[in-house]
């Protein structure tokens, strides 16, 4: 909900264009406002949204961001994945080189959820299938909880509590940016199979 009680979201719309044909796009809304809409072009680069994530969020004072897939037209085309900001702002995306990620290869801005502050930093997953802890079985895609450019949390750190994560469920950061919140798939000591483990990160 943004800060004037309008609904912002995420959905699939459907329209006619001038040939009659039924286009199907998903697109990012305010109330009546459309904020992105795939197909249309970036702020950035000579790029395009190839494709809206579900996940938004908005500030208390309003402001809107969004998970999205952006490519060019080349032959083949190339692009990546990130945050923005309602005006089309980059927060993050996966051309910006981030030395914490750098054992990540090719890595991915997570389109399963993020969390902004008021300030505008941005609690965010980055993906990779490349295996960076060999405590970890491979068929877990390596993953990194990112608070901006600083890395907080990845797959195969072994926690102050003894416990050895194997990938996350949810992150939220608070309002004022000063404490992330996140909850692991942990091998737990004294814990059969894997559990749940709470984080709270300043």
């Amino acid at each position: 909900v943004g800060s004037d009680g309008s609904l912002v979201y995420s959905s699939v719309f459907e329209y006619e264009n001038a040939d009659g044909e039924l286009i199907r796009r998903r697109a990012v809304a305010s109330g009546d406002s459309l904020v992105a809409v795939e197909g249309e072009a970036v702020t950035f680069g000579d790029y395009r949204y190839s494709s809206l994530g579900a996940s938004v969020a908005t500030t208390s004072q309003g402001q809107i961001a969004f998970h999205t897939s952006f490519r060019d037209e080349a032959s083949p085309p190339q692009g990546g994945t990130g945050i923005l900001l309602g005006n089309g702002t980059p927060l993050v995306t996966s051309l910006d080189e981030i030395q914490a990620l750098e054992a990540f290869g090719n890595w991915a801005v997570s389109g399963s959820e993020f969390s902004i502050s008021d300030s505008l930093d941005v609690l965010w997953m980055a993906s990779s299938d490349v295996a960076v802890s060999p405590d970890v079985p491979e068929f877990f895609d390596s993953a990194a909880i990112m608070l901006n450019d600083r890395l907080l949390m990845k797959t195969g750190d072994l926690m102050p509590d003894g416990a050895l994560v194997y990938d996350f469920y949810s992150w939220e950061l608070s309002a004022n940016g000063q404490w992330a919140i996140v909850s692991a798939r942990a091998e737990i000591p004294g814990v059969a199979g894997l559990g749940r483990a709470v984080y709270r990160i300043q």
